[in-house]
Order: C-alpha cells, then structure tokens, then sequence
C-alpha cells in the first residue's frame, strides 16, 4: 500500500480533562524518510501533545529530500541514520534511545491532536497492558478508519481491527 495520504490521529471522547489525566512520562520517536511534505504538521501536532514528554526523537532513515532542515527547526533530538533500512531499524533505533518504559511511535506522515496521549494513558494502567493504539482515519477521506490498532495472530502477525472501514462501519 502506497502512502498518498497522511493519517490522522483520531482521539475518542472517553478522557476529559476534567477527569485529570496525567500522562507520562513518554518518548516520543518519529520515524521518517523522505517525509519533508509531511513533517511540519507532524512535529507541529507531536510538539503540541500533552503531558509529560520526556523526549522528543526523529529517526531519519537516511532521507534525500529536505527532511534534516525541517527537523532541525523542532525542538526534538534528530538521529540520522546513514541509509534507509527500512522503518523497523529506525522503529528499533528509537526504543533504543528511550528514555522512558512508555514509548509513541508515529510515522513522519501522522498528524495527532494534543490530547492523543490523554485519550491512550488510562489503557497504559490497565494490568497486562504492553501497547496501545489510538484509531487513526485517513486525513483526505476522514470518514474511513485506517485502522484501530490491532491483535496479534497465533503465527505472530498483527491483524488491523476496522482496516479501511466507515466509521459508522467500524467497531469499537
């Protein structure tokens, strides 16, 4: 599947902030290559999240466009890999450098909203819990789900929940 799109984040109305949520501490790790029509409004939506975010890492894998001049225009921590071994080295790379045990891992092409985090934190306290993920719709057809997250298969696979279904459509 080619990405002609970029994903937005979807919260869900389950946290206020009058609840008081207090998220974090995260990592938040960018994985990018060749993302420079996409970064600004994904580091301008990972700049404005809230809680407390630790660090702020872009992985970049090597990108040949303007990518690096963007970056260094965020207040994040830039790791510059050599080539583009594709995004699981840089993925890897980024859990390697956290700092913290909870980890957001977004490609250069997801916008999130501020309050991505708040709407994920309260799954983080839940018993057995190793990883949560927020729906993410797609940003030029907003009423289709890309996907909610996922279930691991028994031969080890991750199966997308709601894979390019209507939100009316979507379960969950």
């Amino acid at each position: 599947m080619t990405r002609e799109t970029p994903v937005q984040a979807e919260s869900s109305p389950e946290v206020t902030e009058d609840q008081g949520c207090e998220v974090g501490p995260v990592t938040v790790c960018v994985t990018n290559y060749n993302g420079a029509e996409y970064l600004e409004a994904c580091l301008d939506g990972v700049t404005s999240l809230r809680g407390r975010i630790d660090d702020i890492l872009v992985i970049d894998n090597g990108s040949k466009d303007d990518s690096v001049a963007i970056i260094q225009r965020y207040p994040v921590r830039l790791i510059q890999l050599s080539s583009n071994d594709g995004p699981c080295v840089a993925r890897n790379r980024g859990l390697l450098e956290a700092t913290t045990r909870w980890v957001f891992q977004i490609d250069s092409d997801v916008v999130v909203k501020p309050d991505t985090l708040e709407q994920l934190w309260p799954q983080t306290e839940e018993e057995g819990v190793a990883a949560v993920q927020p729906r993410a719709v797609l940003r030029g057809e907003p009423s289709l789900v890309h996907y909610d997250g996922g279930s691991m298969h028994y031969v080890g696979m991750l199966c997308l929940d709601n894979f390019m279904q209507p939100i009316p459509a979507a379960s969950g």
